[in-house]
């Protein structure tokens, strides 16, 4: 007993003062992670070897760390050693590995801070490959740089290119995605485009030869939403069907099988299917109704359904249903409920899940928002102390002047799973916790704005 609860104070101490549910945006790449809180601040963690979390070091993180002190993120994406977003201003950044001329700085010099691409500031969209990048201005015009060996980067050339440069001169784009070598665009009419490599059929175009020149996909103009993969693609209509096409030898365009397609296949007979995801050899997908699904290779977890078995069609992944948004790692994954918290399971070897640990889950995991480097939330101000703790039947929280009544709670477990689901809460009563096994809680508090997670010892 005394050296459980050593353990279990010495665990509580070390994860004192974090935050929930703060969460708007979340890219994963192959190794590391970037996520914007609602605040528009700027996150990074997991593999930094290159800079590419951007916060001056070459230090892997396994936990948030912030870049900057700026509040005007509104969008971001990584590839393999570098990392590129965009601010409420317009402007455009990057970081990280340039060899191949990724950061579009006109240098093959990396950078291990964002730095200002040009000093355009009409940027509207962003997708990023391993090397590659591709973006939309608000004009509708389309730009893109970087690596460009299979023809990715849709100019009619295989020259890689430092500084961005406009492809056509067409200026209805909408939606760009990029992965490994190849791009795929969506028109404001709802016509598919893409270009680059197809080894896999990726392209979409009923052929396994590279493109690079951008290449409409079928004739249909009713698409929706469009994700990239490894070299795979999943796409809905407006009608709420679900497309795959490209590499499938994990079973990740979800039809069933393991053969490559080199068109659109339709992912059975639903028709309520809110938008894809795609990475490596693992795909998930939101329905209309909030549920989250996954398919594909499974080995590290990456499915998020609590076996490392590999699926050919889709699975539920528990029973939530206010899943908001998905994006995925090489071999892990990440999803935002509509409550803003974040979720991450899947391989952790480089502490890609943001969760404090290098241990790989495969189950959705929460994890914790962290304090702000320059500013901390008015609740915190005003909630001082859980007493007893460590506690055996019930705890009490000790207030400050000035608090709200309008407030719940619930309470999580050690690896962020829901134990106690949210409740409303009286500032005069205690919480009972008689119901809880033996270890390390998170008591969870909000007033539907903001909130503040408190550890506490069950004994």
């Amino acid at each position: 007993m005394k050296n459980f609860s050593t353990t279990l104070l010495f665990i509580f101490f070390l994860v004192h003062y974090v935050h929930a549910q703060c969460w708007q945006s979340i890219a994963a790449g192959p190794l590391h992670t970037h996520a914007i809180k609602t605040d528009g601040t700027l996150w990074g963690w997991g593999n930094n070897s290159a800079g590419q979390l951007g916060d001056g070091t070459n230090i892997d993180r396994n936990s948030p760390v912030q870049i900057g002190t700026d509040n005007n993120w509104r969008s971001v994406d990584v590839g393999y050693f570098f990392s590129l977003a965009i601010k409420t201003d317009g402007t455009i950044w990057a970081w990280g590995d340039n060899p191949d001329g990724q950061l579009g700085n006109g240098t093959n010099n990396p950078e291990q801070f964002p730095t200002q691409i040009g000093i355009d500031t009409n940027w509207q969209a962003i997708g990023v490959g391993i090397s590659h990048c591709i973006a939309l201005k608000s004009d509708g015009t389309l730009w893109t740089w970087g690596r460009n060996y299979s023809g990715q980067l849709g100019n009619g050339t295989n020259t890689y290119q430092k500084s961005p440069i406009q492809i056509g001169v067409d200026n209805d784009w909408q939606m760009v995605e990029a992965a490994e070598s190849y791009s795929l665009l969506k028109k404001n009419n709802g016509t598919i485009w893409a270009c680059g490599q197809n080894s896999n059929g990726q392209l979409g175009n009923g052929t396994n030869i590279n493109n690079n020149n951008l290449n409409q996909i079928g004739i249909d103009s009713n698409w929706e939403n469009i994700k990239t993969g490894g070299f795979h693609c999943l796409a809905t209509k407006s009608d709420g069907t679900l497309w795959a096409w490209g590499s499938n030898s994990n079973g990740q365009l979800g039809d069933g099988t393991n053969t490559d397609k080199n068109g659109p296949v339709r992912i059975g007979l639903d028709t309520n299917w809110r938008i894809g995801f795609a990475q490596a050899s693992q795909s998930l997908a939101i329905k209309n109704d909030g549920t989250l699904w996954a398919w594909g290779n499974n080995a590290l977890g990456q499915l998020g359904d609590g076996t490392n078995d590999s699926k050919s069609t889709p699975v539920q992944i528990g029973t939530d249903n206010n899943w908001q948004s998905v994006n995925l790692g090489r071999t892990y994954s990440f999803a935002i409920k509509t409550d803003a918290t974040l979720w991450a399971w899947g391989a952790n070897n480089n502490g890609q899940l943001g969760d404090g640990t290098n241990t790989s889950k495969n189950i959705p995991n929460k994890i914790r928002c962290p304090t702000n480097t320059t500013t901390a939330h008015p609740l915190q101000k005003r909630i001082l102390n859980l007493y007893p703790n460590p506690a055996t039947d019930m705890i009490h929280i000790e207030w400050s002047e000035g608090i709200e009544s309008d407030l719940s709670f619930e309470i999580s477990n050690f690896l962020g799973q829901e134990v106690l689901p949210q409740q409303i809460m009286s500032i005069s009563l205690p919480i009972h916790i008689q119901s809880l096994t033996k270890g390390v809680y998170y008591l969870t508090i909000s007033n539907g704005k903001e909130c503040l997670t408190k550890a506490f010892v069950k004994m």
